[in-house]
C-alpha cells in the first residue's frame, strides 16, 4: 500500500491509503490521454472536478464487494444444481458498482448510460480509472440484473451506511475550527422532499377488477394503454400549497453542521412527514442530541418521546386563529429556521446538480437509486469540506462584541 497526499487527476489532497501499483489506477486523466484526448480540466464534467470524493466511495465499497463476491462463489460451488460449476464466469461486481457511481454522478438513466459507456471516452476513462485496467463493458441487461441483486441483498444500503459514517468521521478531523468539529453529528435536521414520477396510475376499471378478482395482467401495451411493467402501484397523489404531486417522498435526516445526509427513507407521496420522525431517529446510526424540524412535524407526542430519549426537539412554532405569534416566538422561529433551512441546500443540490429523479417502477428499485444518490451527494459535500469551501452555520459563528 502506498500513502499518497494528492490526487493524480486534480492535485487535491486525499485522505487514506490507496493501492496505486497499477498504472492509471485512480487517474482518469491518464486514460483520457490513452484515448489521445487532451482536454482542458475546466471543461470536463462534474466527476473530474470532484474525482477524489467519488473515488473514495469506490475505495470504501471495494472490500465489501469482494466479500460479497466470495460468499456468492461459495454458494455457487456448493449448489447441487450446478455441480460442475459450469457456465460463464460472473461479471466482476466492482465493474458494475463503478458503472452505477458514474451513472449517478452524470445524471443518466441506466438506458442512457449503457449507450454512452460503449463509445464515450469520458465515461470509459472514469470506469478504467476506478479499476486500473481495461475491462469488458457491461450491457444494459447486465446492469439491470446486478442492480436488482445488489439492492435486494442490501449491499447498496450497507455501502451507503459505511460511507456516511466514514464521511462524518473524516469531517470531524478535517474542520479546522475545534468548536465546530466537536458539533459534527450532535445536531440533526429532518425534512422531506417530493419526488415526482410519471403518472402511471391504474384506471378505475382495473381497480374494480382487482377487487373482484377478475383482473388479467396485460403485457406489451400500446400507445394508449400501459402494460403491466409500466404501472407503479406504490406512487400516490398528494397536494401541497395547492400544487398536486404524484410520486414519493424522500424523508431525510441530515447533520446541521456538515449538511451530510446520514439517514433517509422513501415513502409514497401521501404519507405525512411526521409519521416517519421516530422511524428515522430509531434507525439512525448517528446518535444526535438535538433535532430541528418545520411546523409539519409539530406534535406533543413526538416532543415527549424524543425528550425521553435524550433528544431535544425544536419545531417551528405555528400561529393559530386569534392567537398570533408574539415577538419572542417569532425570534425563536427565526433562529430555528436558520438551522433547519440547511437541509434545503441538500435537496437543492440533489434536484438541480445531480438531477435526482426516480425512473424505476417499484418502491424497491427507487430505494436503491436513493442509496446511490445519497452516497454521491455526501461524497461531493465532503469534497467541499476538504477543499475549504465550507460555510460555518450561523449558530456556531463567534458573536461580535
Amino acid at each position: 500500500m502506498k500513502q499518497i497526499n494528492k490526487s493524480p487527476a486534480t492535485g487535491n489532497n486525499y485522505s487514506g491509503s490507496y493501492d496505486l501499483t497499477q498504472e492509471g489506477y485512480g487517474d482518469p486523466m491518464y486514460w483520457l490521454r490513452k484515448f489521445n484526448i487532451f482536454a482542458n480540466e475546466a471543461a470536463l464534467p462534474l466527476i473530474f472536478e470532484n474525482w477524489r470524493a467519488i473515488f473514495r466511495i469506490f475505495i470504501i465499497a471495494k472490500p465489501m464487494l469482494e466479500a460479497w463476491t466470495k460468499e456468492q462463489d461459495k454458494y455457487k460451488q456448493s449448489s447441487e444444481s450446478n455441480p460442475k460449476n459450469a457456465g460463464r464466469p460472473r461479471f466482476d461486481i466492482k465493474v458494475i458498482f463503478a458503472c452505477f457511481i458514474i451513472k449517478t454522478v452524470m445524471g443518466d438513466s441506466l438506458n442512457s448510460f449503457a449507450k454512452k459507456i460503449s463509445y464515450d471516452p469520458i465515461y470509459k476513462s472514469c470506469l478504467y480509472a476506478f479499476l486500473g485496467f481495461v475491462c469488458e463493458i457491461p450491457k444494459l441487461a447486465t446492469l439491470h440484473k446486478y442492480f436488482d441483486i445488489l439492492n435486494n441483498d442490501e449491499v447498496l444500503a450497507q455501502v451507503c451506511k459505511l460511507h456516511t459514517s466514514d464521511s462524518l468521521e473524516l469531517a470531524r478531523m478535517s474542520i479546522s475550527q475545534d468548536h465546530v468539529a466537536r458539533e459534527v453529528g450532535k445536531t440533526a435536521i429532518i425534512d422531506s422532499s417530493y419526488m415526482d414520477v410519471d403518472i402511471t396510475k391504474r384506471t378505475a376499471a382495473e381497480h374494480k377488477a382487482i377487487k373482484d378478482g377478475t383482473y388479467v395482467p396485460t403485457y406489451g401495451g400500446t400507445y394508449s394503454y400501459l402494460s403491466e411493467s409500466q404501472k407503479d402501484d406504490s406512487a400516490t397523489f398528494s397536494k401541497k400549497r395547492n400544487q398536486s404531486h404524484y410520486g414519493y417522498k424522500y424523508h431525510a435526516l441530515a447533520d446541521a453542521v456538515t449538511k451530510l445526509i446520514f439517514n433517509f427513507t422513501l415513502t409514497p407521496g401521501h404519507v405525512h412527514d411526521s409519521q416517519k420522525t421516530l422511524d428515522l431517529c430509531d434507525s439512525s446510526t448517528v446518535k444526535f442530541e438535538e433535532l430541528y424540524a418545520d411546523s409539519g412535524y409539530a406534535g406533543k407526542k413526538y416532543v415527549k418521546v424524543l425528550n425521553e430519549r435524550g433528544i431535544y426537539f425544536y419545531v417551528t412554532l405555528r400561529a393559530y386563529r386569534g392567537h398570533p405569534l408574539t415577538k419572542e416566538k417569532r425570534a425563536i422561529n427565526k433562529a430555528t429556521s436558520s438551522i433547519r433551512s440547511r437541509i434545503e441546500h441538500a435537496f437543492h443540490y440533489l434536484d438541480n446538480v445531480l438531477m435526482f429523479k426516480l425512473r424505476a417502477k417499484t418502491m424497491e428499485r427507487h430505494n436503491g437509486y436513493c442509496q446511490l444518490f445519497t452516497m454521491v451527494y455526501n461524497a461531493l459535500q465532503m469534497e467541499q469540506i476538504l477543499s475549504g469551501n465550507y460555510t460555518v452555520p450561523n449558530y456556531l459563528k463567534p458573536v461580535a462584541m
